[in-house]
């Protein structure tokens, strides 16, 4: 998966406008806005209306979200994955996202992307790393026949369907989650 980085933007339409056939909307890009600023944006958005009773708004159009903001998500979702997306970046975040089930759970999101631990060439190299200080502290000849007969592949595959760690491949790197117990 090679996703090029795009800077998250939603189009907002004023629905009594649209419902009685009027374009009213704006393209906000949200990575200038909080959702304080958003919904001042909206209001005044919705005071400028074509439409005499407009109150209500839908997101008709999104970028640099991965097709996973909907009409309906809400401001508050889209500022989230927003900020998710620009702090992370948008392989991490759709990662998160999958694991959530979409935009609809964030909290499970951010909890998955607090279990991040890094990116590496292979996920044997972060085996590699992971048990590193626990063969140190073995003695040197222990030591030698670990790293020539331990199986890293195997310690991996059985650390993932286990349910402890995720893998995320992208651009030639692995990105590792671990579910950390509490």
């Amino acid at each position: 998966m090679n996703i090029q980085q795009t800077t998250p933007s939603i189009y907002v339409a004023d629905l009594a406008a649209y419902n009685e056939g009027h374009l009213h909307g704006k393209w906000l890009d949200l990575s200038e806005h909080d959702l304080d600023s958003l919904d001042a944006e909206v209001a005044d958005l919705l005071a400028t209306s074509p439409a005499s009773h407009a109150e209500e708004i839908a997101i008709h159009d999104s970028e640099g979200f991965g097709g996973w903001l909907g009409e309906y998500s809400g401001l508050e979702s889209a500022v989230r994955l927003a900020d998710m997306i620009l702090e992370h970046g948008e392989v991490l975040a759709f990662a998160a996202l999958n694991y959530a089930g979409g935009v609809y759970d964030l909290d499970s999101a951010e909890e998955f992307l607090n279990r991040y631990v890094g990116a590496y060439p292979t996920a044997r190299h972060w085996a590699e790393e992971e048990l590193e200080a626990e063969f140190s502290a073995l003695p040197k000849s222990t030591q030698r026949k670990l790293e020539l007969y331990f199986d890293y592949e195997s310690y991996v595959s059985d650390r993932e369907m286990n349910g402890d760690l995720e893998i995320v491949e992208d651009d030639g790197k692995v990105h590792i989650f671990i579910h950390r117990a509490e």
